[in-house]
């Protein structure tokens, strides 16, 4: 896998190669849409009306929903969580 890994790289960086934009867009692009989709669902959960507040609200644990990402504190625990705990499966 390294061998072919390092075979594409090399190729990648071959100023000759045909369309080398297109395709190093084409392998990048995978992570980079991942890693908006994550963010966007992340936002909308801790938005102002968003998920966790709302089940916090429900379940009488607050009284005013949390700016989650206005605030320091709070915009430091999503960072936290999302980075760590609820972070897509790697193998």
């Amino acid at each position: 896998m390294l061998v072919l890994a390092l075979f594409f790289a090399n190729a990648l960086n071959d100023s000759k190669l045909w369309g080398r934009g297109f395709f190093r867009t084409a392998i990048f692009l995978p992570c980079v849409t991942s890693l908006v989709a994550y963010s966007v669902i992340f936002k909308s959960i801790f938005a102002i009306d968003g998920i966790a507040n709302q089940t916090l609200l429900v379940l009488h644990l607050i009284e005013n929903p949390i700016n989650w990402l206005s605030d320091p504190f709070w915009a430091r625990v999503v960072v936290i969580t999302a980075i760590t705990g609820a972070g897509p499966a790697t193998t």
